[in-house]
C-alpha cells in the first residue's frame, strides 16, 4: 500500500507539513510515514573520529526528535490516534532522502518557508529540490501557515486552469481530493491583462465557460458543488491573490526538472513559494492512477457501509 510521506525539521515545535500530512492520512486512510533526515559529519568536521558512540547518539537524537514531533501532532489533529504513522530516521541529505520514498508515496509533504524561486534554488532549499525532482504529487505547506482544525470541512479545492494537459492533470487530481474532502471545487482560468484567454483555450475563447464545466465532467466531477472563476492578469498572482489559507490549491507542472527550472521559475514554482495555503503540484501524467486508486477505494469504503 502507498503511504502519504512527510518530511519533518529538527527546528520547528509545530510543523504544519506534517499536520496537513496527518490529516491527509487519517482522512484517505493511508499510512503515514514521518520522516527526519541528518547528515553525518563529512572528513575534516567536528567530530574528527566518528566512534559507534557517536554514530548511535545522533541516530537517537533524530529518533526522539521525529517521535516528539509526531506526538505533539497526533494531540491536535481530530483522529491522529487512527492514523498508522511510522517515525522514520534516514541518513543522508533531505532531498535525496526523501526522493528515494517516492516510488511508494501518494502524496509526498514537505514545508516551506517563502522566498524567491531563484534565491532559493541557489541555496538548495529542500522544497525546491523535492519540487523539481518527485515524480508523486508534491504538497508544500507554508512554515507559518495557519492551523486549520478539520480542514477538509471547511477549504475550498482551487485548481488553476489554463487548457493544457498539464492543468488537466491538476484538474482530476483536484477533482478527486475535493471528493474525498467534500469540500467545494474552485476551477480558476485566468486571462492575460490583455483580455486573451489562455493559449489552449483560446479557439473556444468566446465560451470558456463551456470548456471548464466540459473538463470538469471529462475529470469525473459531476457530482462536485463547483463554483469556476475567471480572472485576468498575471497568472501566478492572480492565483496568490484569490486563495486563503485555509484553502488547497493545486497546479500542474509539465515536469521540466534541474537547474533550468529552479533559476527561471515557472508558475507553479513562483506560486507555491509564496501562497499562503498549502499548495500541491502534480506533473504531468501522475494524476490517473492516482484517481483511479482514489476511486476504487472510495467505493471500497461506501460498500462497507452498506
Amino acid at each position: 500500500m502507498r503511504s502519504i510521506v512527510v518530511g519533518v525539521r529538527g527546528d520547528a515545535l509545530i510543523d504544519p507539513a506534517l499536520g496537513l500530512a496527518l490529516e491527509e492520512a487519517v482522512r484517505r486512510r493511508l499510512p503515514l510515514d514521518v520522516v527526519h533526515c541528518y547528515q553525518l559529519p563529512s572528513y575534516g568536521e567536528w567530530p574528527a573520529v566518528l566512534t559507534p558512540m557517536n554514530v548511535t547518539e545522533r541516530r537517537e537524537a533524530a529518533q526522539r526528535l521525529v517521535e516528539a514531533a509526531l506526538a505533539r501532532v497526533v494531540e491536535r489533529v481530530p483522529g491522529g490516534q487512527t492514523a498508522a504513522a511510522h517515525p522514520r530516521v534516514m541518513v543522508g541529505s533531505p532531498a535525496d532522502c526523501l526522493i528515494s520514498l517516492v516510488p511508494a508515496a501518494a502524496l509526498l509533504v514537505v514545508g516551506t518557508r517563502g522566498g524567491g524561486a531563484l534565491r532559493r534554488g541557489l541555496r538548495g532549499s529542500v522544497s525546491a529540490q523535492v519540487l523539481h525532482r518527485s515524480w508523486a504529487p508534491v504538497a508544500l505547506v507554508p512554515h507559518a501557515s495557519q492551523a486549520v482544525p478539520d480542514r477538509w470541512l471547511r477549504s475550498r479545492v482551487v485548481v488553476a486552469l489554463d487548457g493544457s494537459p498539464a492543468s488537466h492533470g491538476a484538474l482530476q487530481w483536484a477533482v478527486a481530493q475535493a471528493a474525498e474532502w467534500g469540500s467545494q471545487l474552485l476551477p480558476l482560468v485566468v486571462s492575460t491583462l490583455t483580455g486573451q484567454a489562455p493559449a489552449a483555450m483560446a479557439e473556444h475563447s468566446n465560451d470558456l465557460a463551456r470548456q471548464v464545466w466540459a473538463a470538469v465532467r471529462d475529470a469525473g466531477g459531476q457530482s462536485l458543488e463547483v463554483h469556476p472563476y475567471f480572472l485576468e492578469g498575471d497568472p501566478a498572482r492572480a492565483l496568490l491573490s484569490f486563495v486563503a489559507p485555509e484553502d488547497l490549491l493545486v497546479t500542474g507542472s509539465r515536469g521540466h526538472g534541474g537547474a533550468a527550472s529552479l533559476l527561471l521559475g515557472s508558475t507553479s514554482t513562483f506560486v507555491a513559494e509564496h501562497a499562503i495555503c498549502p499548495v500541491v503540484v502534480v506533473r504531468e501524467g501522475q494524476s490517473r492512477r492516482e484517481t483511479h486508486q482514489r476511486a476504487h477505494r472510495r467505493a471500497g469504503a461506501l460498500g462497507a457501509t452498506t
